[in-house]
């Protein structure tokens, strides 16, 4: 599990997957490999940096489809800073159409709804 984020996220660069972790000591990583990442602090950083591509469910169980995919086989959109980047478009909430309002808000709303999701997932995790 942890390979395949290793060579997606930081092309199998071990360093490098720490440095974009924000992990100070990169043998961090080495210790996740031997022993899992089996924190929920682990699992939620990873899950930061990367939910709008990771699966949740897969992060947390190994179970399902590792990387998150819309109806067309792309990524989901992601939000940076004011805009939001995905599916071949580009949204500014500086832009104030009510069509490009509207398309932010429905992405937006999907975000809740992924949030809300990998909550319930940890918390049934942590009454096991």
């Amino acid at each position: 599990m942890l390979d395949l984020l290793i060579k997606r996220y930081a092309d199998g660069n071990q360093r490098r997957f720490a440095e974009i972790l924000q992990i100070p000591n990169p043998q961090s990583i080495t210790d996740w490999k031997k022993r899992g990442i089996n924190s929920l602090e682990n699992i939620e950083r990873i899950y930061r940096k990367f939910g709008d591509e990771l699966s949740a469910e897969w992060l947390i169980t190994g179970e399902g489809e590792p990387f998150k995919q819309n109806a067309s086989g792309n990524q989901n959109s992601t939000v940076v800073g004011n805009n939001v980047h995905g599916n071949g478009n580009h949204i500014s909430a500086n832009d104030k159409s009510d069509q490009t309002t509207e398309a932010l808000i429905r992405q937006l709303a999907e975000k809740d709804r992924q949030i809300q999701q990998l909550h319930q997932i940890i918390i049934n995790l942590s009454s096991k």
